[in-house]
């Protein structure tokens, strides 16, 4: 079975975050331990998940990812759905990163740190199929600087006005 239309993140701007995604039909989860990283984030979800057997885990400073490419990701994962369908661009590792939890739930429980699912990854390398992404899948919007760059490579930021 796969979920759809799940988020999960943490209390910043909470009441915001709850008016904005209000008019989609989605299941929201606070993760309260946001300032531990994202491992406590991925923690956060799992009991969520336990009857889902596929979750795609995607970051949310990373916008810009095409609807295309999760198409993409998501027709490889149900031909290989006992697999890791990790994005790749020139050689950097991506998201979002689709994962059939029963290779790795009990590993995912235990994820501490701003690693996230790395070392899972790691652990079930050889579980692990590397699609070709879009260079949006390793591009974040987290500082100034990643801002002003994202702007010179022509996309469209907008900064919060609130």
């Amino acid at each position: 079975r796969l979920l759809k239309n799940f988020t999960g993140f943490g209390l910043y701007d909470r009441e915001i975050i709850d008016r904005d995604l209000a008019r989609f039909d989605v299941q929201v989860v606070f993760n309260p331990g946001y300032l531990e990283g994202m491992g406590a984030s991925v923690r956060s979800v799992l009991p969520f998940l336990a009857d889902v057997d596929v979750a795609l885990f995607h970051l949310g400073d990373k916008p810009f990812v095409s609807a295309d490419f999760i198409r993409r990701l998501l027709i490889l994962g149900e031909a290989s759905p006992d697999k890791i369908i990790l994005p790749v661009y020139r050689g950097e590792k991506g998201h979002p990163v689709l994962v059939p939890l029963s290779l790795c739930r009990d590993e995912m429980k235990r994820v501490a740190g701003d690693k996230g699912l790395r070392d899972v990854i790691e652990k079930h390398s050889a579980d692990v199929i590397c699609i070709e992404s879009e260079e949006s899948t390793v591009l974040d919007i987290d500082t100034e600087e990643s801002i002003t760059f994202l702007r010179k490579k022509g996309y469209k930021v907008e900064k919060d006005q609130g």
